[in-house]
């Protein structure tokens, strides 16, 4: 509540009803379907370390999101180049196995955030998430990228309450 407001003081705004409130009053006025304990879940994943094309904001971006979810009231899992045993690499499978993780604490009572901050890549009509080792051949995508619709609509099968994504 503290940091929404701050962020949004420094914004030059108010901050949201939602954020002054926090995320458990907001979930229980958005819905009539709320029965069993609120839960309120994040993945956030941040990559600056691309075998080409590093980035330099990513992570701070991700921690900053995440430090503010959890904040306010998340149970948030965080993925960066930091967090990797193996420092600098955030590999599909990583990637792969927090958001299976992240999809089996989600049901019908949960607030679901999926934040990415990275290199993303749109081919074929289909965006993808890329992890560390970008994908070079277009072809391959399917393969070595993140398919950024299965991704959502993976975690809305779960039917959360309420979906929020950070692309």
């Amino acid at each position: 509540e503290k940091a929404a407001k701050a962020a949004a003081a420094s914004a030059g705004r108010k901050a949201p009803k939602w954020a002054r409130r926090g995320v458990a009053e907001f979930c229980g006025r958005a819905s009539n379907r709320a029965v069993g304990t609120l839960k309120a879940r994040a993945l956030v994943i941040g990559i600056n370390a691309y075998v080409r094309d590093p980035l330099q904001n990513a992570v701070n971006d991700a921690e900053d999101v995440a430090a503010r979810l959890e904040e306010i009231g998340f149970d948030v899992d965080l993925l960066t180049d930091n967090t990797q045993e193996e420092a600098g690499k955030v590999t599909r499978k990583d990637i792969l196995a927090r958001r299976r993780h992240f999809e089996t604490s989600v049901d019908e009572n949960t607030v679901a955030v999926f934040a990415f901050m990275g290199h993303g890549v749109e081919h074929g009509g289909k965006q993808y998430f890329l992890p560390s080792e970008m994908v070079d051949d277009p072809a391959e995508l399917d393969d070595d990228g993140i398919d950024q619709k299965y991704t959502l609509d993976r975690i809305q099968s779960k039917k959360p309450l309420v979906t929020i994504a950070f692309l």
